[in-house]
């Protein structure tokens, strides 16, 4: 079997750049994604409205542009005002995969999305049945090797926050000569008020 190394190295020695490879990549899942074009000036008329309007009743002061979605595809973006541009901003890189994917959206067709998304349930307390093969099929089949425990955040800032929370119990933990402690009602009831012992006081450390 040749290898994907071999076959890219044999493809670059006919003249395919890395750059030919990749577009031909994204041409076969977007074989109808349209190039990059701005036809008004930007911000464009409609997000300029937009903000204005949006603005009067929240905040907006962050907001670039509304995205059409129903228009974009691929690596480009499309405004309100039919402008396509190349995003490489990717929603904080939460859509890496691009706009409209056509497996995500088959996926978001499936009866048990539909109603994952008109019911969501709290999966800490009530998972649904199917939790169990999801964490599997998501989270342990890319685990690190001798990672064999997950835990799930709603975003960005929860998972950096809880990973904070794991990092500060395991040091505890290995202050406590490697096993768990229970905390005691004193500890429980302080660590509400972000008060000792029940919330130490530890720092984590960063430098430039």
């Amino acid at each position: 079997m040749i290898s994907s190394k071999v076959l890219a190295r044999s493809k670059l020695a006919l003249g395919q750049t890395p750059k030919m490879l990749f577009s031909s990549a994204c041409a076969r899942v977007y074989p109808n994604e349209p190039s990059p074009y701005v036809f008004t000036e930007f911000p464009s008329p409609k997000t300029q409205s937009y903000i204005k309007e949006v603005g009067q009743k929240t905040c907006t002061l962050i907001t670039t542009f509304p995205i059409d979605l129903e228009n974009s595809l691929g690596n480009i973006v499309s405004d309100e005002d039919g402008n396509k541009l190349l995003d490489i901003y990717c929603a904080i890189g939460t859509n890496a995969v691009g706009y409209n994917h056509p497996k995500f959206l088959a996926a978001a067709d499936d009866d048990l999305m539909r109603m994952t998304i008109a019911t969501r349930t709290g999966i800490g307390i009530n998972p649904i049945k199917e939790q169990r093969q999801f964490n599997e099929d998501a989270f342990m089949t890319v685990a690190p090797p001798g990672m064999d425990r997950v835990t799930a955040a709603m975003c960005g800032t929860c998972a950096n926050e809880g990973a904070y929370k794991v990092a500060m119990m395991a040091y505890q933990i290995r202050k406590n000569g490697g096993e768990y402690v229970e905390p005691t009602p004193e500890e429980l009831c302080s660590c509400m008020l972000n008060q000792a012992p029940g919330s130490p006081d530890y720092a984590i450390l960063s430098l430039k």
